[in-house]
């Protein structure tokens, strides 16, 4: 997992190189969902393939960065009127479980 148009390994240093793409399902607010292209890169290196994510995508999460860091800093709740029914309260208590890990995205370096 790396930053758009990184063009160092994360791990080892090596050069990266375009690798082939995926798509991805992002939700935003309004429930609206987009299907968006990612790049995913190999390191000559070290051979590991990383995928590129930009700022409003969190790895491995098919909501939005901005809705789950508001649940995380407690401006989203079950409770609030538009957020009441997504995402859904057992995603908001996984979320605020695994609070350590998900704010390390926030501010990677």
């Amino acid at each position: 997992m790396i930053a758009v148009n990184e063009s160092k390994c994360p791990n080892c240093g090596g050069k990266l190189v375009g690798y082939d793409t995926v798509y991805r399902t992002l939700i935003t607010k309004n429930r609206k969902k987009y299907r968006i292209l990612l790049l995913r890169r190999r390191c000559k290196g070290c051979n590991k393939i990383h995928t590129e994510y930009t700022e409003d995508m969190i790895p491995y999460k098919r909501y939005e960065a901005e809705m789950i860091y508001g649940v995380l800093d407690g401006f989203i709740t079950p409770f609030v009127i538009g957020f009441e029914d997504y995402p859904c309260e057992k995603t908001m208590e996984r979320w605020l479980s695994q609070k350590e890990q998900l704010l390390l995205w926030r501010n990677p370096k």
